[in-house]
């Protein structure tokens, strides 16, 4: 499953909540239209119970306000980690194993002082192809790795609290069946709501220490500038 499919189960799940919350506003009204004398009660307590639910579902739509604006694609950075490892720290690493001093045709056709100066150089040249393939590249890959896991998780976590959250509207509408047991499912139903923000708070959280784990180890990278060997920073 992709990100796109992903998000439009969110999407479904977001439309099956809106139908199930105007079938619990309909079975309210109906079954209050009917409310006898001396249960007159029961209208104050739902009423309440309503306004606390109607807060809560505000809280639940503006929470999604700008979320479905900003999805993130996990397998774009996926895609992206594995190139960096591919094409930049696998190459350079290889290339590190190469530059050897036996190795290099120079070191049998070219002596004197001006073969030793190059000779000397050989070893800041190789540290700094691994730095590029062991360290550079593979930090890069990482990070964008850690950001992936995070989107990931962040929108499965979400599903599933949509899915739960869904089932305690469900659960709520058959206890309305009744007068008497329409605050029981109104708090069953602000109940679902809540454990939604919950998850969602926790879910938001976590991504955004994974966003803070990724961007501190791209800042990072500045610590690599030392490997380069002094000549070739002028």
């Amino acid at each position: 499953m992709d990100i796109h499919a992903l998000i439009e189960k969110v999407q479904a799940k977001l439309n099956q909540i809106r139908d199930l919350v105007n079938q619990i506003r309909s079975k309210i009204n109906g079954l209050l239209s009917k409310v006898p004398a001396f249960l007159e009660w029961v209208v104050s307590k739902v009423e309440d119970l309503w306004n606390k639910f109607c807060q809560k579902m505000e809280e639940f739509w503006n929470w999604f306000t700008d979320k479905l604006a900003y999805v993130g694609d996990p397998f774009v950075l996926k895609d992206t980690g594995e190139k960096w490892h591919s094409e930049l720290g696998g190459p350079a690493h290889r290339r590190a194993g190469e530059v050897e001093g036996d190795d290099l045709l120079v070191d049998d056709t070219w002596t004197g002082t001006a073969a030793t100066a190059y000779k000397s150089k050989i070893d800041g040249q190789r540290n700094a192809l691994n730095t590029i393939g062991r360290l550079y590249a593979s930090s890069v890959s990482s990070a964008l790795n850690t950001m992936k896991s995070g989107i990931w998780i962040f929108w499965i976590t979400i599903v599933s609290a949509l899915v739960v959250c869904a089932l305690g509207f469900i659960a709520g509408i058959g206890a309305e069946g009744t007068i008497i047991g329409i605050p029981a499912g109104l708090l069953a139903q602000i109940a679902a709501v809540v454990g939604f923000l919950l998850a969602a708070g926790g879910a938001t959280m976590a991504l955004k220490f994974a966003a803070d784990d990724s961007a501190t180890a791209l800042r990072n990278l500045n610590s690599y500038a030392d490997k380069w060997p002094s000549f070739a920073l002028g």
